[in-house]
């Protein structure tokens, strides 16, 4: 039964892609992970880890970090902004999950669905990101409007097929060179929340 992963030492260093699916007693990444410098993908799915080791930070090409289901995971170091290539997070079903930490400035796709303990949020989260699923049902400890203030000037540019936006509290939505967007709120009361629309091209 697989627990951890050997010491990478005796890994390819040249290795693009890992990935460890359902394997419920994985409880520990090494720190040597860190010596994979050309890992593009890192999925633990499923993994019953509690941590990333701060040596995450050493995957200079990381591009994708997949942590779906680990259930377990109850933080994410704070090192991971400096993982400047990457730009894909998912974090679906981490349920033990308290606090997201800011995260690179490449991050263009962050899910976070069913993330029910979670606390915090970096205010400075959601600042590039092109597609943002953050599913608060059940998420009881996270200050909403906190969030909803993060929103508030969420870029949405250079959006080619349709979309839709749920303004909720949204005060500012800047829609630059959308070709076709659809604005709608849950209720009349998120309707009134929604202050200014600023539309270019």
């Amino acid at each position: 039964m697989l627990k951890t992963i050997p010491e990478i030492s005796i890994v390819d260093s040249s290795l693009k892609v890992l990935v460890v699916e359902d394997c419920r007693a994985f409880r520990r990444l090494p720190s040597s992970i860190g010596n994979l410098k050309s890992l593009e993908v890192l999925a633990l799915i499923g993994a019953a880890i509690r941590m990333l080791p701060s040596s995450i930070q050493e995957l200079d090409q990381l591009r994708t970090l997949d942590l779906t289901n680990c259930k377990m995971l109850e933080s994410i170091p704070g090192a991971i902004s400096r993982l400047d290539r990457l730009s894909q997070l998912y974090l679906l079903g981490c349920e033990s999950l308290r606090s997201l930490p800011e995260l690179p400035l490449n991050v263009k796709l962050l899910v976070a669905s069913n993330c029910k303990s979670l606390q915090t949020v970096s205010s400075n989260n959601f600042s590039k990101l092109h597609f943002l699923n953050l599913n608060l049902v059940g998420c009881l400890q996270l200050d909403r409007k906190l969030l909803w203030r993060m929103l508030a000037k969420l870029p949405l540019q250079d959006v080619s097929q349709r979309t839709q936006v749920c303004t909720y509290n949204i005060y500012i939505v800047c829609l630059a060179k959308c070709l076709v967007i659809r604005l709608y709120a849950a209720n009349p009361e998120h309707r009134r929340a929604l202050g200014r629309i600023l539309l270019k091209n």
